[in-house]
């Protein structure tokens, strides 16, 4: 979502979720293209939908209302589709790394997830997470809202970093404790590509073999100026690669656009 709004001249800073009030037109035409391509489901643009980030951009009374708008712009563009409602992280650290208590964080997420279930999705992802803790908070809220399904992906570092979060954290203690915290499916989005993503999906199902691994992986690095290195043939296969680990939900991230999932989802059917 957030590579083809800035193609669409979203400004680097501007929330994403404005758009939603200002220019829905341009959301919606993100959901339809993924949804032409193939995809069975799409992510409401909610990722950074929460009081405490809304109200950075003058928007914090109005949880309920983006967070509709996000749901209702996915759905009109992307009939007989499933949508997702996004749930990012709070935007700021939590305590004692950052200034943000655990109370506060508890509530924001508890006041989307409320929202985004009257809004009628048909699953939370809370995703790109890089601290654990924040993404077991976001898990609770949503496991205790409603009778939902509750994804939850983690972004990790590379094989320089042991292909641990920014936080220290390990694919296989990820794992553990976003299913103890009540999470349907677990896996990795963002960070990296395909070929990376694979080994933290290994190392995921290697602890837990019946646990449902989810995979968004992006379309390679970027260059400098932006230009991600993974093409939709390459990215096509990286897919099968992950299915064929266990993968059960599968995705794009950073830089994919609806040509990868084009070649993504006829490479699935086709094998």
């Amino acid at each position: 979502m957030g590579t083809e709004l800035f193609k669409a001249g979203l400004p680097q800073g501007h929330l994403p979720e404005e758009w939603l009030v200002s220019r829905p037109d341009s959301i919606a035409a993100v959901s339809a293209g993924y949804a032409g391509a193939g995809s069975d489901a799409v992510y409401a643009c909610t990722f950074g939908a929460n009081r405490i980030n809304l109200a950075k951009h003058g928007l914090g009374g109005r949880v309920d209302e983006v967070n509709r708008l996000g749901v209702a712009t996915a759905r009109q563009a992307a009939p007989g589709k499933y949508v997702f409602g996004s749930v990012g992280p709070i935007g700021e650290m939590l305590e004692p790394s950052g200034d943000i208590t655990v109370e506060d964080a508890r509530t924001a997420f508890a006041g989307q997830v409320a929202a985004l279930i009257a809004s009628g999705v048909d699953a939370i992802v809370s995703e790109t997470n890089i601290d654990m803790d924040e993404a077991i908070l976001a898990v609770k809220e949503a496991r205790a809202a409603g009778d939902i399904a509750v994804l939850a992906s983690m972004t990790f570092q590379g094989p320089a970093a042991g292909y641990r979060t920014v936080m220290g954290n390990t694919p296989e203690r990820v794992a553990e404790e976003l299913l103890k915290a009540g999470a349907d499916a677990i896996g990795v989005n963002c960070g990296f590509g395909g070929h990376d993503a694979l080994e933290v999906v290994k190392r995921m199902k290697a602890v837990h073999p019946d646990a449902i691994i989810m995979a968004k992986p992006n379309a390679g690095l970027p260059s400098p100026l932006g230009v991600y290195a993974t093409g939709p043939e390459e990215f096509a296969r990286e897919g099968l690669a992950l299915r064929d680990a266990g993968v059960m939900v599968l995705g794009g991230c950073c830089g994919t656009t609806p040509a990868h999932l084009a070649a993504l989802s006829m490479a699935l059917k086709a094998k």
